[in-house]
């Protein structure tokens, strides 16, 4: 089984664009040099959004320990992504209510 990673995957794209445009087919090249600055662009992007464990403990509220409980738990994920609206738990503040 192949243990390539995600994060080897441009790379190695770029590679076989190499190996296609040294046999003579530059479009079929050029389409794998796309994707790997796609897959750049969005790993980026998802490592910008992901917060640490102490990170999200400061936005929502709760304490990291209390945090780290929900992950072992499986409540929620070790590390979490947030796109606009952010689906993690925040700690209510009682006066709202």
């Amino acid at each position: 089984m192949d243990k390539t990673i995600p994060g080897d995957l441009p790379a190695l794209w770029r590679q076989r664009a190499e190996t296609l445009r040294s046999f003579g087919d530059p479009n079929s090249a050029r389409l794998w040099d796309i994707a790997a600055v796609e897959l750049e662009r969005a790993q980026a992007l998802f490592a910008a959004e992901t917060l640490s464990l102490r990170e999200a403990a400061r936005e929502s509220g709760y304490t990291p320990a209390h945090l780290g409980s929900l992950v072992k738990r499986g409540k929620i994920r070790k590390r979490w992504k947030c796109r606009g609206q952010c689906s993690r738990p925040v700690k209510r503040n009682p006066q709202s209510f």
